[in-house]
């Protein structure tokens, strides 16, 4: 349960990243 909410916050981050670099 921990790690899927790890990835969910990896996934989350990266889109926040990807959305900044645009």
């Amino acid at each position: 349960m921990f790690n899927k909410r790890v990835k969910s916050w990896m996934g989350f981050l990266g889109v926040l990243g990807f959305l900044g670099v645009l």
